[in-house]
């Protein structure tokens, strides 16, 4: 992520919570290195999960977030999306710090 920040370009980690719930590390060096990165994960906290297998690291996933003081929005209606999405850039690119959208299972699975 520093590369592509450093490179010239905004870095974004695209995964889905457990990705996310994965990667505390990585984001807690993102923040001492002060790289300003996009986040969009797929967020579900309860309801709509189709796999069991995912349950313990989709649970860490907000907390983490919250743990590392990493503004996080989730978005429950996908007509906000793209302006959630466009102010976090801009939060990312004036704060040079990781700031996620998390829209969730539902909005991200409707037909």
């Amino acid at each position: 992520m520093a590369d592509a920040f450093l490179g010239g370009r905004w870095p974004v980690l695209l995964t889905e919570a457990s990705g996310l719930g994965l990667s505390g590390l990585i984001l807690a060096r993102a923040i001492v290195q002060r790289t300003p990165m996009l986040i969009l994960a797929g967020h579900n906290e309860a309801l709509g999960e189709r796999h069991d297998y995912t349950a313990a690291v989709r649970q860490v996933s907000e907390p983490l977030l919250r743990g590392l003081n990493i503004p996080c929005v989730v978005v429950r209606d996908k007509r906000e999306i793209p302006t959630v999405v466009r102010e976090a850039q801009l939060t990312v690119r004036g704060d040079r710090r990781p700031v996620a959208v998390l829209p969730a299972t539902a909005v991200t699975h409707l037909r």
